[in-house]
């Protein structure tokens, strides 16, 4: 699966990708913030995605949401310095999938340390892009600018292989 010292990167379908649009319009109807969390459940598509990229079923899932409006960069995520995310929204080590729903803003990126160096390096995320990784991966977003929105969503599983 994921090494700790980089993230596997993947493509969502662009059905499932619309299927997920769809999930995360409905949940974030009627909120008018520029940075939100929001956890969720019982979502079959979400089961079925994660289920295809881990072969298990049981997860904890979040919706981040981050906006931008100005030249000026802005956090786009609660946690905006480096962290892992063992022991963090379940207790133990986890497994962590990052779904990227949409990403209409400049930067927004991952940026993680890799193990080896502690360098820190940057996968760049679009629309449609999947990370994969274990959570004792140093990460943190990249801060957001221009006028756009980052929409993702968060998965996080117990990771019994470590």
């Amino acid at each position: 699966m994921a090494s700790p010292s980089s993230p596997i990167i993947k493509k969502l379908s662009k059905n499932f990708l619309d299927h997920l649009k769809t999930i995360f319009d409905y949940e974030m109807d009627g909120i008018s913030r520029n940075r939100y969390k929001k956890k969720i459940s019982n979502y079959e598509i979400i089961d079925e995605l994660v289920e295809k990229l881990t072969g298990r079923k049981k997860y904890l899932c979040e919706l981040h949401y981050a906006k931008a409006n100005s030249d000026d960069p802005v956090l786009s995520s609660f946690f905006p310095e480096m962290h892992i995310d063992d022991d963090g929204v379940l207790p133990g080590k986890v497994l962590t999938i990052l779904f990227y729903i949409e990403k209409t803003c400049l930067g927004g990126n991952f940026i993680y340390e890799t193990s080896e160096t502690n360098d820190e390096k940057v996968a760049i995320v679009e629309s449609g892009t999947v990370l994969i990784f274990k959570g004792n991966l140093k990460h943190r977003p990249q801060k957001i600018w221009g006028h756009g929105e980052r929409k993702m969503i968060s998965c996080s599983l117990k990771d019994n292989t470590r």
